[in-house]
């Protein structure tokens, strides 16, 4: 919960039973499991029709980088978080923030992928939920020696 007389996320926690809340409702796991205040992650189609994401590469070579890009409604608050194959976050292999979206509703975020990430595939979910149900939209990519 944010201090009284302060605005934005909590820092991220390391226990896994507990959540990071967003402004919002929408809360992360650290292990990047999205959930909502009081309902489903999954998102409606209406819902969908207001949040989109993408991700800047299908491949992604330890120490290069990857871009998400959310497009929501302006001033909308975006929660990500990347999960790895070896079940780790994008806290320990990057990938993960809480960013608020600019006046025509973009969120971009760039991260380098650690150079000790293990090969394999990678979850970014990224979710909003400002005056609305949560929309938890995911999507993956793939970390390997060669792209």
């Amino acid at each position: 919960m944010t201090p009284p007389g302060q605005s934005g996320p909590q820092a991220v926690n390391k226990d896994s039973s507990r959540t990071t809340p967003t402004p919002g409702g929408l809360a992360l796991t650290p292990t990047g499991e999205a959930r909502g205040a009081g309902s489903s992650a999954a998102p409606s189609p209406a819902a969908e029709a207001w949040f989109t994401l993408t991700l800047g590469s299908g491949c992604v070579v330890p120490g290069g980088t990857q871009t998400l890009t959310a497009q929501t409604r302006a001033g909308y608050t975006v929660a990500f978080n990347s999960r790895y194959v070896d079940g780790k976050g994008g806290d320990a292999h990057g990938g993960y923030g809480v960013l608020a979206a600019d006046s025509q509703g973009v969120v971009r975020s760039t991260w380098t992928v650690a150079l000790t990430t293990p090969a394999g595939p990678v979850e970014v979910d990224a979710g909003t939920a400002n005056g609305g149900p949560p929309t938890v939209t995911r999507r993956t990519f793939t970390v390997a020696a060669h792209c």
